[in-house]
């Protein structure tokens, strides 16, 4: 089972948890054994052939980074350590499973009214930040892709596909056909909600009615 890293992750207390996991199988503590598994060798052993089994520091960091959705411990120690950056731009799904890293200090926000992004979103709109395609990582987890073939509505006709955590389905990312050197990531997706505002709207001769009086109300 995955586990999900803390929004701050700090790479000092991964390194205690590798140790404590060290640390515990020596005793013999079998609530070890499911993140160990995570290891190639354990994967299929029982409780038992997993306690009597040697295990070393970097095993144990290993399974620690398995455990967190990355390959390695380095693929983990380099995610923790750009993820402390300043100015760091991070977000993640609703369960936690889905987290990224934006590299791009000023990606260019809006709100799209288009009938695909509120579809997939279930939104009356969707505010995003664009920016260059390798500008985004992901830090754990994996995203599900869907293509989307435009809409008869005549209110989106780009394709593309979006991004969704497999598991809690929140709304990631947008790659456009026509634009695949840039990716638009939701902004509420973001840990912090406010730091990009929208700064212009597409689409917004489709802006759905009851949205223009509440905001005129306002």
């Amino acid at each position: 089972m995955t586990a999900t890293l803390p929004l701050q992750p700090n790479l000092e207390h991964l390194k205690k948890q590798a140790k404590d996991l060290l640390k515990a199988h020596q005793h013999g503590d079998a609530a070890v054994c499911s993140t160990l598994r995570h290891l190639r060798h354990l994967h299929h052993a029982s409780d038992a052939e997993i306690l009597a089994a040697p295990l070393t520091l970097r095993q144990a960091q290993h399974a620690l980074a398995r455990q967190y959705g990355f390959t390695n411990w380095a693929d983990l120690k380099a995610a923790v350590e750009a993820a402390g950056a300043a100015g760091t731009i991070t977000g993640g799904c609703f369960c936690g499973n889905v987290r990224y890293l934006v590299t791009e200090p000023a990606p260019k926000p809006t709100v799209c009214h288009c009938e695909g992004c509120r579809r997939a979103s279930a939104a009356p709109a969707v505010a995003w930040i664009t920016m260059k395609a390798e500008a985004f990582k992901l830090l754990q987890g994996e995203l599900k892709t869907v293509r989307g073939q435009g809409f008869p509505l005549g209110t989106c006709d780009f394709r593309g596909e979006r991004g969704f955590c497999a598991n809690c389905g929140t709304h990631i990312t947008w790659i456009g056909d026509s634009h695949r050197h840039e990716i638009s990531v939701t902004t509420a997706s973001l840990d912090d909600l406010n730091r990009f505002p929208p700064t212009e709207e597409s689409f917004a001769e489709w802006k759905l009615a009851w949205m223009k009086l509440f905001v005129e109300s306002k």
